[in-house]
């Protein structure tokens, strides 16, 4: 709760003189707003009976909506528990990680009982969208920001899974965090320790998340000579252990052991197989299977199923493979990209060997996992575009080429 009101006591006065200076972010943030609003009214996934009667649609028979799967049930439950703060009852609802359920208290506080997820969702959804504007206007043109932005907002499937109540939508927030760090001249003690903070709200939310956003967040303040990242780092740590500490006490009093998290909880199987948190959840043999089905296509990995993978709505993330070089040649933030590039491997390897990862899993929503991704993608994929645009504007100009009116 406090990383939360720290993050908005930091951002918003920057947020708010960027909005005033520049329209189009203003415009692209506007339909950001409303294309969210827009989808979860008429998400009929939705739980019905969360807005007014004429807002609502027809439920479908049998209809519960998400909060009758159990990823977003389980969230629902800690949030109530620790709405009320009755901590004597975290044995039975202490299924997830605390951070994500902790941002639903507030709106349950103000009376959004039954979704009370959607205002940090519709927060962290416009968010992303600024921070990879503003990433990508800064590390290359306003063209490659406008791409960027609104190629993540339209033409990603992020809205589906930011719209649905997902924890990895705390990496989300932090990961846009990270890349607003990038762009700052100098890093310093105070936007260390708060971006210790969040990595450290990651970790409370998603554990293993915390080794790739934290990864990420050192590579965000790399400067030379590196005894000059001494004091930003050594702020970010104790950010982070601000938060972690209170987490693994929690671990302690309800698993018995401060490095029990609640996926001791998650069994396999018939619990055959031990639980999520154990190393018999994953296999190295998996990862063919699910990488195709998750991101190319479930009929063609061998599942009977009717989802489509992530390329079918994100293809032009194929072009952040170009775009990434370009960036890397012009010596901008190359070693953030190549971070990037190695902790993208290094956690998709680990979510694709996961044992919920298979070629028939995208009716599950496993592409949530790889979600705090996407903004930079879409970053290194404007590169590319703005590179293309660039170099044809350069090509018209030398041959004396104008552009011709319509009579």
């Amino acid at each position: 709760m406090i990383t939360i009101l720290i993050m908005f006591k930091l951002y918003i006065k920057h947020f708010w003189l960027k909005l005033r200076r520049d329209p189009m972010l203003c415009a692209l943030l506007l339909v950001a707003a409303a294309f969210f609003i827009f989808y979860y009214v008429t998400d009929p996934v939705r739980q019905p009976g969360l807005l007014p009667d004429w807002l609502s649609h027809t439920p479908l028979p049998d209809h519960v909506g998400w909060f009758g799967f159990y990823d977003q049930s389980e969230y629902l439950r800690l949030a109530h528990t620790l709405a009320k703060l009755n901590f004597s009852e975290l044995h039975r609802t202490y299924t997830y990680g605390l951070g994500y359920p902790l941002v639903a208290v507030p709106a349950i506080w103000l009376g959004f009982n039954k979704d009370p997820f959607v205002l940090f969702n519709f927060a962290a959804f416009v968010f992303a969208i600024y921070a990879t504007y503003r990433t990508a206007k800064e590390l290359i043109s306003p063209f490659a920001g406008f791409v960027a932005g609104f190629g993540l907002l339209f033409a990603t499937p992020l809205i589906y899974y930011v719209d649905q109540p997902w924890n990895s939508t705390v990496c989300l927030v932090v990961m846009s965090a990270i890349l607003l760090t990038i762009t700052t001249k100098k890093v310093t003690r105070w936007r260390a320790l708060m971006l210790g903070l969040l990595v450290g709200w990651s970790f409370a939310a998603r554990y293993i998340d915390v080794i790739f956003l934290g990864a990420l967040s050192v590579a965000s303040v790399y400067v030379r000579p590196i005894k000059a990242m001494y004091k930003p780092l050594l702020f970010m740590g104790l950010g982070a252990i601000i938060v972690a500490v209170p987490v693994l006490y929690s671990h302690q009093r309800i698993f018995g052991s401060p490095f029990h998290t609640p996926y001791v909880r998650h069994l396999g199987i018939g619990g055959v197989d031990g639980s999520d948190q154990g190393l018999k959840a994953y296999s190295l043999s998996r990862i063919p299977g699910a990488a195709m089905g998750l991101f190319v296509s479930p009929r063609l990995a061998g599942s009977p199923d009717f989802d489509r993978g992530l390329l079918v709505n994100f293809f032009w993330a194929l072009a952040a493979i170009p775009g990434a070089i370009i960036l890397i040649k012009r010596n901008k933030q190359r070693v953030f990209i190549v971070a990037f590039i190695g902790v993208g491997l290094m956690a998709s390897v680990f979510y694709l060997s996961f044992r919920a990862s298979t070629p028939g899993s995208l009716k599950y929503g496993e592409l949530h996992y790889f979600k705090m991704f996407w903004p930079f993608l879409a970053i290194l994929a404007a590169a590319f575009f703005d590179y293309l645009y660039c170099h044809t504007i350069s090509f018209s100009q030398t041959k004396g080429l104008k552009p011709r009116l319509r009579k």
